[in-house]
């Protein structure tokens, strides 16, 4: 779901400083917003031909003045490759996405935001971004790099290898390489309405394979996969609620 709206006029379009900013710097500011359902993706072209993609549960608001482009994150995860911005009238523009405990500066690129409760991390495919927390300096990460900032207003951090490709699902997968079972469930349970959960007796055994996340009930389709790899079943309780627990 998107929504548009392109101001005849100048005046704020977002609350505090931010709004008395792009009041000085624009005659027009150009807002859109896309949200995507639980187990939902989506991909869209922006008009300065940056591609943006949604995962499962997101919600992000694009933001184009005549000097600047921004994403803003509200929640969920996104994953951007930035435009060359050919038909801006003064050259190509900064590019900035905004999350709850950062801001990211693109230096030409592809990577990730993902806004998960107290933190938000970045994964980098390509390029590099400078990151901005709080009053510490930019921290550039480069390809490969996964970082964390926390609401502590702490410097970022390097985060540890997660077990999983961060932006498989971009393509419609989630890539697993030995990774543990607790977190792997907890990434299939971003993809599934009611509650899914993993039991403390099975949380340490490991996940490898290539999870296909489009089709009827991709949830569904790796847990019986699981089922069938692992010593582990699937319990049912209240309110469709699933405990994958071990044999």
């Amino acid at each position: 779901m998107a929504r548009c709206s392109r101001p005849p006029a100048c005046r704020p379009a977002a609350g505090g400083v931010f709004g008395a900013w792009l009041w000085r710097e624009a005659p027009w500011l150009q807002r859109t917003e896309y949200l995507t359902a639980i187990g939902e993706r989506r991909r869209v072209v922006l008009a300065d031909g940056t591609e943006l993609s949604l995962n499962t549960g997101s919600e992000a608001e694009v933001l184009f003045s005549p000097l600047r482009r921004l994403i803003v994150l509200r929640r969920g995860e996104l994953f951007v490759r930035t435009g060359a911005d050919a038909g801006s009238l003064v050259g190509r523009r900064s590019f900035w996405v905004h999350a709850a405990q950062a801001r990211f500066e693109a230096i030409g690129t592809r990577f990730g935001v993902r806004q998960a409760g107290s933190e938000t991390r970045l994964s980098m495919s390509e390029g590099q971004v400078a990151i901005h927390a709080g009053d510490a300096p930019p921290v550039l990460a480069q390809a490969g790099d996964r970082f964390v900032v926390r609401a502590n207003g702490a410097a970022p951090e390097r985060a540890a290898e997660a077990g999983f490709e961060a932006d498989a699902w971009t393509d419609g997968a989630l890539v697993a390489r030995q990774m543990r079972l607790d977190a792997f469930v907890a990434e299939l349970a971003r993809y599934r309405q009611a509650p899914l959960a993993c039991d403390a007796e099975a949380a340490s055994l490991r996940v490898s394979g290539v999870f296909q996340l489009g089709g009827a009930d991709p949830v569904g389709r790796a847990l019986d996969a699981l089922v069938r790899t692992l010593p582990v079943k699937v319990e049912r309780g209240a309110g469709d609620a699933l405990t994958v627990v071990r044999r």
